[in-house]
């Protein structure tokens, strides 16, 4: 009986010390410890819920408990449930089916008509025959798309083949024209550019110098394709060629006779693709080539001809019956830059025979 005794006093001890030592906050939940206004000391308590309120502030009392949250579920229609990821949202259940009582699970309609079935098969077929169309569709103008860009790309490189041979026209007939126009006009300086005062590389297709000079006004591409002949043949034979002898002896004649301008309507500008010099391009500088020497043995033919009728004869036959004919210099052979050649190409140009050579028309006095 005194062991008992002693043990409950020394328990009761113990627990005296450790709860005088022991602080509020490790012992009982934060939300219970207070601090008691005015004395520094902490005090503990526990809140509630008042079972009253005050109808002045409008406040409703909150049951005491976890209480629980508001139902936020939608309230869906007939023929709609609740979304299963978002309950807050409904869904429309498929044809001929309707939703259960609870509103989550779609059930099939048993109330439907067989003309309302009949209607909806009919609607359900027309979409699957509308969603296929309109994948028919898409398909179809895809395929139309990749025709149109095939035949665009095929209609660039014929456009650029014919570009070309319309290019190659207008420098074969241009290096043709210039020497026949020079001797026309028959004055000393015109004579002399003729005879090597042009190079091969002003007439190329590479930079396209000479296309500014060509008058696409008077000369459209359409009469360019189907009414000048292919080949030069028209303007560098002996009697075209004596019409421009013809004209030069009459000009040599007055000394202060200068160039007309104001014939040529307009000239084109034309850009030419930079590229690389491949073969065909080396064959239009020959075919170039070709074409002025053409000229100049039929004008040194001309001329020959013309000084052995026995009469006196004037400055350009007497300077081509000479021996000397119009020729084209290798590049830096000439004495004129690529400038100044230019320059003397737009003068030429510039005279009224200039177009009419081209057409292979006669020029005039």
């Amino acid at each position: 009986m005194l062991i008992v005794t002693t043990i409950k006093i020394i328990f009761l001890l113990i627990n005296h010390l450790v709860a005088a030592h022991t602080p509020p906050r490790a012992i009982f939940p934060s939300d219970w410890v207070h601090e008691a206004p005015g004395t520094g000391f902490l005090e503990i308590s526990k809140w509630r819920v008042l079972p009253t309120y005050d109808a002045g502030l409008g406040l409703v009392p909150r049951k005491e408990g976890d209480g629980g949250s508001c139902d936020r579920r939608a309230k869906c229609k007939k023929k709609k449930i609740r979304n299963p990821a978002d309950d807050s949202k409904c869904i429309r259940c498929p044809p001929l089916m309707k939703a259960d009582p609870t509103s989550t699970l779609c059930v099939r309609d048993n109330d439907v008509s067989e003309e309302d079935k009949r209607k909806q098969y009919e609607e359900k077929i027309k979409e699957k025959i509308k969603k296929k169309f309109d994948k028919f569709k898409e398909k179809i103008k895809e395929r139309l798309e990749k025709n149109k860009e095939v035949k665009n790309k095929e209609w660039e490189e014929k456009d650029k083949l014919r570009q070309d041979k319309r290019n190659q026209k207008i420098y074969r007939r241009e290096a043709v024209c210039v020497p026949a126009v020079a001797a026309s006009i028959g004055t000393i300086a015109m004579l002399e550019l003729a005879d090597g005062g042009f190079s091969e590389d002003l007439f190329d297709s590479i930079d396209g110098d000479m296309l500014q000079f060509w008058p696409s006004n008077d000369i459209t591409d359409d009469w360019l394709d189907n009414a000048l002949p292919d080949d030069e043949s028209d303007i560098t034979n002996e009697d075209y060629v004596n019409e421009f002898l013809v004209v030069g002896d009459a000009a040599s004649g007055n000394s202060k006779r200068s160039i007309e301008k104001g014939d040529i309507h307009s000239t084109a500008q034309a850009n030419s693709e930079n590229s690389e010099l491949s073969n065909e391009k080396r064959n239009i500088f020959t075919a170039i080539a070709n074409a002025f020497r053409a000229l100049g043995r039929a004008i040194a033919a001309a001329a020959t001809r013309r000084a052995g009728g026995g009469k006196t004869v004037a400055r350009a036959t007497r300077y081509f019956s000479d021996g000397k004919k119009p020729n084209l210099k290798k590049p830096g052979e000439t004495k004129l830059s690529r400038a100044e050649q230019k320059d003397k190409a737009k003068e030429i140009s510039q005279n009224k025979n200039w177009t009419k050579c081209l057409r292979g028309e006669k020029p005039e006095k």
